[in-house]
Protein backbone atom coordinates (compact mmCIF):
# COMPACT_ATOMS: atom_id res chain seq x y z
CA UNK A 1 0.00 0.00 0.00
CA UNK A 2 2.78 2.42 0.98
CA UNK A 3 4.69 1.49 -2.19
CA UNK A 4 1.63 2.34 -4.29
CA UNK A 5 1.22 5.73 -2.61
CA UNK A 6 4.94 6.45 -3.03
CA UNK A 7 4.77 5.56 -6.75
CA UNK A 8 1.77 7.85 -7.24
CA UNK A 9 3.56 10.72 -5.45
CA UNK A 10 6.68 10.13 -7.52
CA UNK A 11 4.69 10.25 -10.76
CA UNK A 12 3.02 13.48 -9.66
CA UNK A 13 6.41 14.98 -8.72
CA UNK A 14 7.84 14.11 -12.13
CA UNK A 15 4.98 15.91 -13.81
CA UNK A 16 2.93 13.12 -15.34
CA UNK A 17 0.20 10.76 -14.35
CA UNK A 18 -1.16 7.48 -15.57
CA UNK A 19 -3.64 9.44 -17.69
CA UNK A 20 -2.39 10.39 -21.12
CA UNK A 21 -0.73 13.84 -21.02
CA UNK A 22 -1.58 16.49 -23.60
CA UNK A 23 0.68 16.25 -26.61
CA UNK A 24 1.94 19.27 -28.55
CA UNK A 25 3.26 19.47 -32.09
CA UNK A 26 6.02 22.10 -32.54
CA UNK A 27 4.71 22.99 -35.99
CA UNK A 28 1.31 23.83 -34.53
CA UNK A 29 2.82 25.91 -31.71
CA UNK A 30 4.90 28.14 -34.00
CA UNK A 31 1.84 28.97 -36.12
CA UNK A 32 -0.43 29.95 -33.21
CA UNK A 33 1.19 31.24 -30.00
CA UNK A 34 -2.19 31.94 -28.37
CA UNK A 35 -4.14 28.68 -28.75
CA UNK A 36 -2.44 26.63 -26.03
CA UNK A 37 -1.32 29.41 -23.68
CA UNK A 38 -1.13 28.10 -20.11
CA UNK A 39 -1.39 24.45 -21.17
CA UNK A 40 1.16 21.87 -20.07
CA UNK A 41 2.06 18.52 -21.60
CA UNK A 42 4.53 16.69 -23.81
CA UNK A 43 6.33 18.28 -26.78
CA UNK A 44 6.88 15.73 -29.57
CA UNK A 45 10.28 16.79 -30.84
CA UNK A 46 11.51 13.48 -32.26
CA UNK A 47 9.52 13.26 -35.48
CA UNK A 48 9.55 15.57 -38.51
CA UNK A 49 6.17 15.89 -40.27
CA UNK A 50 5.54 15.92 -44.01
CA UNK A 51 3.39 18.81 -45.22
CA UNK A 52 0.98 18.65 -48.15
CA UNK A 53 0.77 21.53 -50.67
CA UNK A 54 -2.06 23.14 -48.65
CA UNK A 55 0.14 23.23 -45.53
CA UNK A 56 -1.70 20.42 -43.70
CA UNK A 57 0.33 17.59 -42.24
CA UNK A 58 0.22 14.23 -43.96
CA UNK A 59 -1.45 12.14 -41.27
CA UNK A 60 0.41 9.09 -39.98
CA UNK A 61 3.69 10.15 -41.60
CA UNK A 62 6.63 11.30 -39.47
CA UNK A 63 10.27 11.16 -40.49
CA UNK A 64 12.13 9.71 -37.46
CA UNK A 65 14.42 12.70 -36.90
CA UNK A 66 14.18 15.70 -34.60
CA UNK A 67 12.01 18.44 -36.10
CA UNK A 68 13.73 21.19 -34.09
CA UNK A 69 17.18 22.68 -34.56
CA UNK A 70 18.92 24.80 -31.92
CA UNK A 71 19.93 28.23 -33.26
CA UNK A 72 21.31 30.30 -30.38
CA UNK A 73 20.82 31.48 -26.81
CA UNK A 74 18.80 34.70 -26.99
CA UNK A 75 19.72 35.45 -23.39
CA UNK A 76 20.84 33.52 -20.32
CA UNK A 77 17.51 31.68 -19.99
CA UNK A 78 16.05 31.73 -23.52
CA UNK A 79 17.08 29.26 -26.22
CA UNK A 80 15.87 29.82 -29.77
CA UNK A 81 14.93 26.75 -31.84
CA UNK A 82 13.95 26.60 -35.48
CA UNK A 83 11.07 24.21 -36.23
CA UNK A 84 11.28 22.32 -39.54
CA UNK A 85 9.07 20.16 -41.75
CA UNK A 86 9.32 18.48 -45.15
CA UNK A 87 7.76 20.31 -48.08
CA UNK A 88 8.00 18.70 -51.53
CA UNK A 89 10.76 16.45 -50.20
CA UNK A 90 12.85 19.35 -48.86
CA UNK A 91 13.40 20.18 -45.19
CA UNK A 92 12.07 23.73 -44.75
CA UNK A 93 11.90 26.11 -41.72
CA UNK A 94 8.38 26.72 -40.36
CA UNK A 95 9.08 29.23 -37.56
CA UNK A 96 10.84 29.69 -34.26
CA UNK A 97 10.17 28.60 -30.69
CA UNK A 98 11.56 30.45 -27.70
CA UNK A 99 12.40 27.89 -25.03
CA UNK A 100 12.71 29.21 -21.49
CA UNK A 101 15.26 27.23 -19.48
CA UNK A 102 16.41 27.43 -15.86
CA UNK A 103 20.06 27.44 -16.90
CA UNK A 104 22.01 28.31 -20.03
CA UNK A 105 21.84 24.83 -21.58
CA UNK A 106 19.62 24.22 -24.61
CA UNK A 107 17.51 21.05 -24.27
CA UNK A 108 18.18 18.05 -26.50
CA UNK A 109 15.62 18.08 -29.36
CA UNK A 110 16.05 14.35 -29.99
CA UNK A 111 14.19 13.64 -26.71
CA UNK A 112 10.60 14.44 -25.76
CA UNK A 113 10.10 17.42 -23.46
CA UNK A 114 7.72 18.29 -20.63
CA UNK A 115 6.65 21.89 -21.24
CA UNK A 116 4.28 24.67 -20.30
CA UNK A 117 3.12 26.93 -23.14
CA UNK A 118 3.79 30.52 -22.05
CA UNK A 119 2.19 32.07 -25.13
CA UNK A 120 3.41 34.89 -27.38
CA UNK A 121 6.79 36.49 -26.81
CA UNK A 122 7.58 39.85 -28.38
CA UNK A 123 10.99 40.52 -29.88
CA UNK A 124 12.84 41.96 -32.84
CA UNK A 125 14.45 40.20 -35.78
CA UNK A 126 17.89 40.90 -37.23
CA UNK A 127 16.49 43.89 -39.12
CA UNK A 128 15.01 45.51 -36.02
CA UNK A 129 11.40 44.73 -36.91
CA UNK A 130 9.02 43.56 -34.19
CA UNK A 131 8.17 39.87 -34.27
CA UNK A 132 6.03 37.54 -32.17
CA UNK A 133 7.14 33.98 -31.44
CA UNK A 134 5.69 31.24 -29.28
CA UNK A 135 7.42 30.80 -25.93
CA UNK A 136 7.42 27.54 -23.99
CA UNK A 137 8.96 26.70 -20.64
CA UNK A 138 11.13 23.57 -20.52
CA UNK A 139 10.41 21.55 -17.37
CA UNK A 140 12.46 18.46 -18.07
CA UNK A 141 12.53 15.44 -20.32
CA UNK A 142 9.52 13.18 -20.55
CA UNK A 143 9.98 9.85 -18.78
CA UNK A 144 7.21 7.30 -19.41
CA UNK A 145 5.57 6.13 -16.19
CA UNK A 146 6.38 2.62 -15.01
CA UNK A 147 3.86 -0.01 -16.12
CA UNK A 148 1.04 -0.91 -13.76
CA UNK A 149 0.55 -4.50 -12.58
CA UNK A 150 -2.31 -4.78 -15.07
CA UNK A 151 -0.05 -3.61 -17.92
CA UNK A 152 2.70 -6.00 -16.82
CA UNK A 153 0.17 -8.82 -16.82
CA UNK A 154 -0.99 -7.81 -20.31
CA UNK A 155 2.62 -7.71 -21.54
CA UNK A 156 3.30 -11.13 -20.04
CA UNK A 157 0.14 -12.49 -21.65
CA UNK A 158 1.15 -10.97 -25.00
CA UNK A 159 4.63 -12.50 -24.74
CA UNK A 160 3.10 -15.85 -23.83
CA UNK A 161 0.72 -15.63 -26.81
CA UNK A 162 3.59 -14.76 -29.16
CA UNK A 163 5.64 -17.64 -27.80
CA UNK A 164 2.68 -19.99 -28.29
CA UNK A 165 2.30 -18.72 -31.87
CA UNK A 166 6.01 -19.23 -32.49
CA UNK A 167 5.91 -22.78 -31.09
CA UNK A 168 2.78 -23.55 -33.12
CA UNK A 169 4.44 -22.20 -36.27
CA UNK A 170 7.60 -24.23 -35.62
CA UNK A 171 5.52 -27.35 -34.98
CA UNK A 172 3.49 -26.80 -38.15
CA UNK A 173 6.71 -26.26 -40.13
CA UNK A 174 8.26 -29.43 -38.69
CA UNK A 175 5.10 -31.42 -39.46
CA UNK A 176 5.02 -30.03 -43.00
CA UNK A 177 8.67 -30.98 -43.51
CA UNK A 178 8.03 -34.47 -42.14
CA UNK A 179 4.98 -34.91 -44.37
CA UNK A 180 6.94 -33.70 -47.38
CA UNK A 181 9.83 -36.04 -46.58
CA UNK A 182 7.40 -38.94 -46.25
CA UNK A 183 5.75 -38.02 -49.56
CA UNK A 184 9.17 -37.91 -51.26
CA UNK A 185 10.15 -41.29 -49.84
CA UNK A 186 6.81 -42.82 -50.87
CA UNK A 187 7.23 -41.47 -54.39
CA UNK A 188 10.77 -42.85 -54.54
CA UNK A 189 9.51 -46.24 -53.35
CA UNK A 190 6.71 -46.18 -55.93
CA UNK A 191 9.06 -45.32 -58.78
CA UNK A 192 11.60 -47.93 -57.69
CA UNK A 193 8.85 -50.59 -57.68
CA UNK A 194 7.69 -49.44 -61.11
CA UNK A 195 11.27 -49.47 -62.43
CA UNK A 196 11.86 -52.97 -61.01
CA UNK A 197 8.70 -54.23 -62.67
CA UNK A 198 9.82 -52.65 -65.93
CA UNK A 199 13.23 -54.31 -65.58
CA UNK A 200 11.56 -57.69 -64.98
CA UNK A 201 9.40 -57.29 -68.06
CA UNK A 202 12.37 -56.25 -70.17
CA UNK A 203 14.40 -59.18 -68.83
CA UNK A 204 11.59 -61.60 -69.63
CA UNK A 205 11.29 -60.24 -73.15
CA UNK A 206 15.02 -60.74 -73.67
CA UNK A 207 14.76 -64.30 -72.34
CA UNK A 208 11.85 -65.05 -74.65
CA UNK A 209 13.90 -63.84 -77.60
CA UNK A 210 16.90 -65.94 -76.48
CA UNK A 211 14.69 -69.01 -75.99
CA UNK A 212 13.35 -68.74 -79.52
CA UNK A 213 16.82 -68.18 -80.91
CA UNK A 214 18.22 -71.21 -79.08
CA UNK A 215 15.33 -73.40 -80.19
CA UNK A 216 16.02 -72.40 -83.79
CA UNK A 217 19.75 -73.00 -83.25
CA UNK A 218 19.16 -76.48 -81.81
CA UNK A 219 16.97 -77.39 -84.77
CA UNK A 220 19.69 -76.19 -87.12
CA UNK A 221 22.35 -78.17 -85.21
CA UNK A 222 20.21 -81.30 -85.42
CA UNK A 223 19.93 -80.82 -89.15
CA UNK A 224 23.69 -80.38 -89.43
CA UNK A 225 24.36 -83.49 -87.31
CA UNK A 226 21.92 -85.57 -89.38
CA UNK A 227 23.48 -84.34 -92.59
CA UNK A 228 26.94 -85.30 -91.30
CA UNK A 229 25.76 -88.80 -90.38
CA UNK A 230 24.26 -89.25 -93.83
CA UNK A 231 27.22 -87.85 -95.69
CA UNK A 232 30.02 -89.97 -97.14
CA UNK A 233 32.34 -88.62 -94.45
CA UNK A 234 29.89 -89.56 -91.69
CA UNK A 235 29.35 -93.06 -93.00
CA UNK A 236 33.08 -93.62 -93.24
CA UNK A 237 33.80 -91.92 -89.86
CA UNK A 238 30.80 -92.71 -87.65
CA UNK A 239 32.71 -92.02 -84.38
CA UNK A 240 33.83 -88.60 -85.55
CA UNK A 241 30.34 -87.74 -86.77
CA UNK A 242 28.92 -88.75 -83.36
CA UNK A 243 31.52 -86.61 -81.54
CA UNK A 244 30.66 -83.66 -83.72
CA UNK A 245 26.96 -84.16 -83.03
CA UNK A 246 27.66 -84.21 -79.28
CA UNK A 247 29.65 -80.95 -79.53
CA UNK A 248 26.70 -79.31 -81.25
CA UNK A 249 24.32 -80.58 -78.58
CA UNK A 250 26.50 -79.39 -75.68
CA UNK A 251 27.29 -75.90 -77.07
CA UNK A 252 27.03 -73.08 -74.45
CA UNK A 253 23.46 -71.91 -73.87
CA UNK A 254 23.04 -68.12 -73.94
CA UNK A 255 19.57 -68.52 -72.48
CA UNK A 256 20.99 -70.45 -69.51
CA UNK A 257 23.71 -67.87 -69.00
CA UNK A 258 21.38 -64.84 -69.11
CA UNK A 259 18.03 -66.21 -68.03
CA UNK A 260 18.70 -69.21 -65.85
CA UNK A 261 20.44 -68.31 -62.61
CA UNK A 262 19.87 -64.55 -63.06
CA UNK A 263 16.14 -64.70 -63.77
CA UNK A 264 14.22 -62.66 -62.78
CA UNK A 265 15.94 -59.55 -61.29
CA UNK A 266 15.09 -59.10 -57.59
CA UNK A 267 16.17 -55.49 -57.08
CA UNK A 268 17.55 -52.32 -58.64
CA UNK A 269 21.24 -51.64 -58.86
CA UNK A 270 22.78 -48.67 -57.00
CA UNK A 271 22.92 -46.41 -60.05
CA UNK A 272 19.21 -46.85 -60.76
CA UNK A 273 18.35 -45.98 -57.15
CA UNK A 274 20.53 -42.84 -57.18
CA UNK A 275 18.99 -41.70 -60.48
CA UNK A 276 15.41 -42.16 -59.21
CA UNK A 277 16.12 -40.36 -55.91
CA UNK A 278 17.76 -37.39 -57.65
CA UNK A 279 14.89 -37.16 -60.13
CA UNK A 280 12.19 -37.18 -57.42
CA UNK A 281 14.02 -34.68 -55.18
CA UNK A 282 14.51 -32.35 -58.12
CA UNK A 283 10.79 -32.50 -58.98
CA UNK A 284 9.38 -32.35 -55.44
CA UNK A 285 12.17 -30.58 -53.56
CA UNK A 286 14.30 -32.04 -50.84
Amino acid sequence: MKAGIFAALLLAFLGFSRAEAQSFDPNSLVKNPYQFKGHSGILNTNGTPVLMPNGAQLRGTLIPFACMRFEKMLDEHTAMFEVEAYEDGTLMPQGELAVLVSDSVAPDPSRRWRIVVEGPLQGRNGYGAKITVTAIRFEGYYVPPPPTPEELAQQAAARKALEAQREAAEKAEAEAKAAHHEAVEQEIERREAAQLEQDKQGHQQQCDVLAKAEAANRALNNQIAAANFNSAWGRSNPAAAAAYARSLATAPSYWQQHCGANSPPVGLDAMEKVYIRNQVEQEMGR
